[in-house]
């Protein structure tokens, strides 16, 4: 029981499922407080497994709804000024060209992620957001 505590890991869902497994094929039943300690670690374990999954859930909501506020803020931007186009689009295209190119090469190995590209390159179309605020007429 306290070698596949220890070897509980969590990384991935595939991996929490196995260790979940792994746990419940022990089937001790020994009819004292071991089995008593036995079924409180697999209830517990199951229990913080199912949060983990349920915490995942709401940190992806969490990033699409981000991400959305990102395009239209982006859009705002892009929307004072006809003459761009595609503009904010294509500068978070061409960052995540630059940041996978990086990868691929790796500079910077430690640091360029695919989250760190994917935060790099949603963030990119908010290089211009300081334009919300300066007045039409400098503009033209």
């Amino acid at each position: 029981m306290s070698i596949a505590a220890e070897e509980f890991t969590v990384k991935s869902k595939d991996d929490r499922a196995e260790s979940l497994d792994r746990l419940n094929n022990l089937d001790i039943k020994t009819g004292d407080e071991i089995e008593h300690l036995y079924d409180t670690l697999r209830t517990t374990m199951a229990e913080t497994v199912e949060q983990m999954e349920h915490i995942k859930e709401k940190g992806d909501q969490i990033s699409k709804m981000q991400n959305g506020l990102i395009t239209v803020l982006a859009d705002m931007v892009e929307s004072r000024d006809k003459n761009t186009g595609d503009h904010v689009k294509k500068t978070s295209d061409y960052t995540r060209l630059l940041l996978e190119s990086m990868k691929k090469k790796g500079v910077y190995k430690n640091e360029v992620t695919d989250q760190y590209i994917d935060d790099v390159s949603n963030s990119a179309a908010l290089h211009d957001i300081g334009k919300i605020k300066v007045p039409d007429s400098i503009f033209k």
